[in-house]
This record gives C-alpha cells, sequence and structure tokens, in this order.
C-alpha cells in the first residue's frame, strides 16, 4: 500500500478531531495534535451507516448473555455462564475466538476526542486491567465497542445511578492500536481534576492492576524517596506483583502528577479504529434482549 493510500482522508477527520460539548473534566488535547495522531494511525473513512441501533445496560446485556456488569473488558462467551444459568449466544463467538465487549465509563479513557458516535473514530488514554491482555494478542485487540448514552455523567464524577443501569449505545467494531503516550507538555495543561483522576487510578490500583500502572507507581515512589530504580521489577508472579505493589505503596496523587507534567513518567495513548458496524449483532442481541425469557 502506498503512503498516499494509508493515510486517513482529511474529510472522515472533521467529525473526529472537533471536541464537543463535554465535561471540563476530560482530557483535551490541540486537534491539530489529534488530526496528527489520526492520519497516521487511522486508514479508513468513519463509518456512516450504523443501524439498527442498539442502546441497552451492562445489566440486561448480563442477564441475557452473561458476563460481570462492572469490569472494563468482557470475554463472550463467558466460560462459566453455562454452568450457572440458560444465556444466549453472541454470534460468531466461541470459546477458542471470544469476542471482547469494551465498556469506558471514566477518565481517562474517556476523554474529549473519544469516538463522538456509532462508527466514528477516535482516541483513547491510559490502561485498564485486561487492556495489556487486549494488546498482546492480535485477535482480541479488535472489539465491540459500547459508550454511555447520556455523556455528560462521564469523566471524574461518578454516575449518580449504578453503572449496570447506565443506558449504553453499541459503536461498532473497533481496533485498538498504541500511539506512544500523552506528552508531557499536554498532560501539564489538563484541568487539576482531570489530572487528579488519572493520578487516582493510577495509585489505587491493586497487585492484580496493569504492569504499566505498578512500574508507575513504584518508581514514583523511589524517586520520592531517593531511592534508585530497580531495573529488575517483574510482574512475573502474584508474589512479583505484590512486591511491586508494595514498593509503590508510598506513592501519592501529587508524585503521580508530578512525574506526568515533567515527562518522567507517560501515560498511555491509543488509536480507535471503526473498521466496521455489525448489523448482525446489533440484530442479535436486540431479538434476544427483547426475547430473553424464551427457551
Amino acid at each position: 500500500m502506498k503512503q498516499s493510500e494509508s493515510r486517513m482522508p482529511d474529510k472522515a477527520l472533521t467529525t473526529t478531531i472537533q471536541p464537543r460539548a463535554e465535561p471540563a473534566d476530560l482530557i483535551l488535547l490541540d486537534p491539530k495534535t489529534v488530526a496528527s495522531i489520526l492520519r497516521r494511525a487511522i486508514s479508513t473513512p468513519e463509518t456512516q451507516d450504523c443501524k439498527p441501533e442498539l442502546i441497552t445496560t451492562r445489566q440486561e446485556l448480563s442477564s441475557t448473555f452473561g458476563g460481570t456488569i462492572t469490569q472494563f473488558v468482557t470475554g463472550y462467551p463467558v466460560a462459566y455462564s453455562s454452568m450457572l444459568r440458560k444465556v444466549k449466544k453472541i454470534p460468531n463467538a466461541t470459546q477458542h475466538k471470544q469476542r471482547y465487549f469494551i465498556f469506558p465509563n471514566k477518565t481517562p479513557e474517556f476523554n474529549a476526542h473519544f469516538p463522538s458516535r456509532p462508527g466514528a473514530h477516535g482516541l483513547m488514554f491510559g490502561m485498564r486491567p485486561r487492556m495489556e491482555h487486549l494488546l498482546e494478542d492480535k485477535n482480541a485487540s479488535i472489539f465491540e465497542l459500547f459508550v454511555p448514552v447520556n455523556r455528560a455523567q462521564c469523566g471524574v464524577n461518578m454516575f449518580t445511578v449504578p453503572t449496570s443501569k447506565v443506558p449504553v449505545e453499541y459503536y461498532g467494531t473497533y481496533k485498538l492500536v498504541k500511539q506512544g503516550s500523552m506528552p508531557a507538555q499536554d498532560f501539564a495543561r489538563q484541568p487539576q481534576s482531570v489530572q487528579e483522576a488519572i493520578a487516582s487510578e493510577i495509585i489505587e490500583i491493586g497487585p492484580g492492576g496493569p504492569a504499566c500502572y505498578l512500574f508507575m507507581r513504584a518508581r514514583s515512589a523511589c524517586r520520592k524517596q531517593g531511592r534508585p530504580i530497580d531495573l529488575e521489577w517483574s510482574v512475573d508472579g502474584q508474589e512479583a506483583r505484590r512486591n511491586l505493589n508494595t514498593i509503590g505503596s508510598d506513592a501519592r496523587k501529587k508524585d503521580i502528577i508530578r512525574d506526568l507534567s515533567h515527562g518522567t513518567e507517560k501515560l498511555p495513548m491509543f488509536s480507535l479504529e471503526c473498521i466496521k458496524y455489525d448489523k448482525e449483532l446489533a440484530s442479535s442481541i436486540i431479538y434476544h434482549l427483547s426475547h430473553k425469557d424464551e427457551p
């Protein structure tokens, strides 16, 4: 493929790079920076035909197809569902090749440059549990994206109702690709509420959290204490993770904010490319949700 052919058409950028009317507590970058990232990362126009419209809740999906109501990523079919209750099947999903559903709902992954509608491209920031697994598996980096309908509820503040009951809309089949990290100067320009929300997510992880956050928190703690950073740290095994978690336990939000602002630590950044709007999947979910009591 020629280089000119692999670039995202300028026309398709217009709906992606313009920040929408969102809460002030979302990551916001310069539109030129966003356009540059997406031109480099994305090669297809945005998807326009996004029918049938699918709006549901985590609770409805869980009661019909299995899975949890809180995790950021759910893989279908759920391995243990058949042992607990009768669940419906997700099209083209098997135990050997699961289909992954992703449910972003807060800062930092939810941001002003997140896909603006079903079929649109966009950006995502930060690292959530199981995202590292998605990036390691080429097949798993393709997923189905579900986004809260009331976007004004997203960001730093929590929902006023349980997340399991928040209406979510199906946006399409997406590809997740690492695009480096947020530049330090951009992090430093974010509102204090955004910086603190990002730092809180990193500080509050446990031993089972994302490896990049465990390492980041441990390094920040060592800088705070004036201790050398051990290049032999590992996350291989539960004991290694617990040790790394203990090393980083002295880090505070202000330490993380300092390091991200100075560029000594980096917040991961990803492109979200809509590959297609899966009409078969949307239609199947709509059907099963309306017939979930049938055998």
